[in-house]
């Protein structure tokens, strides 16, 4: 090491010796020194009663001294680098005699030296007389390193289950009593983290003093984790470090009051912890162990090998009761538990099979018979180490809720003819979303929709379920209501025959007919005909066959026939049939006559409908037989729209005349209506003239003058006039 100058140490004092034959002798040999960590054993001796200086001094020196320096300098007591002096007096028992004395317990008032470090002792003896020794000792010295801590730990947990008191015990024991061997000096600070925010701090009163067992044990309440991290650090007074880890357990049941383990039921298909099903509708769940076993694969910082909670667990499914026996079900009907029965049934307790919370239920059927508001419940029991008696088991449960669901949708029967819309039609009010099935199990979709159109043509019959799907919560579809769509053929195109009559006639005031009949050609099978004139149904001709007879039935005929009711499907139209009833739009009667006897008058008959002949008939008994006029000696024009009758005799009188008219059209006769003829006989008149002479003249048309007459008998008629002027009577 690097020798030092003391200039700065000692001051340099000038003194004389006295009897220096008289100075003491160090017995044994130069004084030595035993280093230790914190201390050093000064070894000396003299051959006489005296004293002996002593400076320690921090670092080494190799300045010489004198020996009144050295007194002086321990005189002055320390200062500076001059750590430690003392005066040692010597008895007249210890002399010759090596002793030891400690300069850290003994020396300086309880120095404690720096480990491994560099010392110089100064000494120097006097004897009785106050004779100093010619030249002091110097000696170098170095401590000891300090040593490692050395002492055995250990961590102990006699319950790791926190419902029962998860208590832990840091253990320390000192296998060597020899601190500068242990490491375990007075000053010797503790620190204990017990990883849950605890914390404990201690400073060792003396050496291989430890911390008491009351500090270094500890209860874990925290329940946030399920391995704790516990860590002690030791630091001695000479700056040695020791720090060890331990992994505290804190398990418990799995539930939340005891850390990270939760039961939980959920629906195995969707993993929902709310599981619902539909009124009215069989439904087949099955749920599963969902629960988070507490500390199955926990982390540790620092690469730390974490503890899991992987000891035995047993589980029990209980269905439609409680783990006291108290039923939790209300569905109508049975719910039954596959392999084990109808509903309540239990497990019983056993290892889960593969092992691990993903165990499953049986799977439950709720029936079609159940109601909305009902509900089955499920207990999942649960047993770990830290509640393995059957008393101790921790529970949850789950309940499957029956739901409502939309009533079954109002949508009637359809029955159509081949060829017509086919759609079918919801009538009632939709909840949600309406769905066309082609089964009654509701499975083969088909449509959606307030109104559907199958896709079937052909003639027959077609079922369909229609259903009302909820457009919330979980969407259940009400039962399905059966629609029947009946697809009718139509019947065959019927054919016209003429069963009596001809189709063209003339019209005879409905005497002459003529008869159609359809002919259906079955099958399928026929309900009704209907005619049609000219495009238009005849009303009330619904048979198979129509009588016509009067000129407004001339026209285009056809016929349709109708297949089963209700839905009296139409034929295709026969092939048409013209049936022509000539007739003559309107005739110009002749009006009636009066004539006198001898008289001539004319009939005219006449029509704006085209005429290629006319003919007059005569008839004398009112009307009941007609004859020919043909032309003669009283008629003239027979074959004319106009018949003269001419000098007609007073046989005539009465006689009724009608004319006959020839239509172009179809040339049929066609009679007017009759007209009177009145013949008058002529008046006798008597005549005198002044001359005296008698006169008979009939019809006089003349004037006659100044004559005087008389009438008997006679009538009016169109050749009889009054008297003529002048005449008197």
């Amino acid at each position: 090491m690097k020798a030092r100058s003391l200039s700065t140490l000692f001051s340099l004092v000038i003194v004389s010796t006295i009897g220096s034959f008289a100075q003491p002798a160090w017995f044994g040999g130069t004084p030595t020194t035993t280093p230790y960590i914190h201390s050093l054993d000064f070894h000396y001796g003299i051959d006489q009663v005296g004293k002996v200086y002593v400076a320690l001094v921090e670092g080494y020196f190799s300045t010489p001294l004198t020996s009144a320096v050295v007194r002086q300098a321990v005189i002055d007591g320390p200062s500076g680098q001059k750590i430690s002096t003392w005066v040692i007096n010597v008895p007249l028992a210890d002399i010759n005699t090596i002793l030891t004395i400690n300069a850290l317990n003994q020396l300086g008032g309880n120095i404690n030296l720096i480990p491994n470090h560099d010392y110089t002792f100064y000494c120097v003896a006097e004897d009785a007389g106050g004779n100093l020794q010619a030249a002091p000792v110097r000696l170098n010295v170095t401590t000891l390193a300090c040593p490692k801590i050395d002492i055995l730990t250990g961590f102990t947990q006699p319950v790791v289950c926190i419902n029962k008191g998860a208590t832990a015990r840091f253990n320390a024991v000192i296998s060597d009593p020899n601190p500068d061997i242990n490491g375990i000096y007075a000053g010797t600070q503790w620190t204990l983290d017990w990883g849950d925010g605890n914390t404990a701090a201690y400073t060792s009163i003396a050496d291989n003093d430890i911390p008491s067992l009351a500090l270094r044990t500890h209860t874990y309440l925290n329940i946030t984790d399920c391995n704790y991290v516990f860590t002690n650090g030791i630091k001695n007074p000479c700056g040695e470090t020791r720090d060890v880890q331990y992994i505290a357990i804190v398990h418990g049941r799995d539930i939340p009051s005891d850390g990270g383990g939760i039961l939980q039921i959920v629906d195995n298909a969707t993993g929902s912890t709310t599981i619902q099903v539909c009124a009215g509708i069989q439904t087949i769940i099955t749920v599963r162990d969902n629960s988070t076993w507490n500390c199955q694969n926990p982390t540790l910082p620092g690469g730390l090998t974490p503890v899991p909670n992987t000891d035995p667990r047993n589980i029990e499914w209980l269905y439609g009761q409680d783990p006291l026996g108290v039923i939790t079900n209300t569905i109508t009907g049975n719910v039954a538990i596959a392999a084990m029965g109808n509903a309540p049934q239990a497990s019983g307790r056993f290892s889960p099979v593969p092992y691990g919370p993903a165990s499953l239920s049986q799977a439950i059927t709720i029936p079609a018979t159940c109601l909305a508001g009902q509900y089955f419940r499920v207990y999942l029991k649960e047993w770990n180490k830290c509640n393995w008696t059957d008393p101790e088991y921790a529970s949850t449960f789950v309940d499957i809720l029956v739901i409502a669901v939309p009533p079954a949708p109002t949508a009637p029967n359809r029955t159509i003819c081949f060829g017509n819309v086919r759609t079918l039609t919801v009538t009632s009010p939709p909840v949600g979303t309406i769905n066309w099935y082609s089964d009654a199990l509701l499975t083969t979709l088909v449509g959606t929709g307030i109104t559907y159109t199958p896709v079937q043509t052909a003639v027959g019959s077609y079922d369909f379920w229609v259903a009302d799907r909820s457009l919330t919560g979980l969407n259940c579809q009400g039962p399905g209501t059966k629609v029947t769509l009946l697809i009718n053929p139509l019947p065959n195109k019927p054919t016209v025959a003429i069963t009596s009559g001809s189709l063209s006639f003339c019209f005879d005031g409905g005497i002459t007919s003529v008869t159609l009949t359809a002919n259906p050609n079955t099958p399928p099978v026929i309900t009704s005909y209907q005619w049609f004139k000219n495009g238009t149904a005849v009303g009330g001709a619904i048979t198979n066959s129509i009588t016509l007879s009067q000129p407004t039935e001339s026209g285009i005929y056809t016929v349709q026939t109708y297949g089963i009711a209700p839905s009296n499907c139409p034929s295709p139209a026969s092939d048409p049939v013209t049936v022509t009833i000539y007739s003559i739009s309107s005739i110009v009667n002749p009006t009636p006559q009066t004539i006198c006897e001898s008289g001539t008058t004319s009939f005219t008959v006449s029509s704006p409908d085209p005429i290629t002949q006319y003919s007059w008939d005569y008839s004398t008994d009112g009307g009941t037989s007609w004859n020919n006029v043909n032309n003669g000696l009283h008629y003239n024009g027979n074959n004319n729209s106009t018949l003269q009758v001419i000098n007609a005799p007073l046989s005539y009188n009465g006689t009724l005349y009608r004319g006959k008219l020839k239509t172009t059209a179809g040339g049929c006769w066609f009679n007017s209506g009759s007209a009177l003829l009145t013949v008058n006989p002529n008046a006798v008149i008597s005549l005198t003239s002044a001359a005296g002479t008698d006169a008979q003249t009939p019809c006089i048309n003349t004037p006659i003058t100044n004559i005087t007459y008389s009438v008997t008998g006679g009538g009016t008629g169109a050749g009889v006039a009054g008297l003529p002027a002048g005449v008197s009577g």
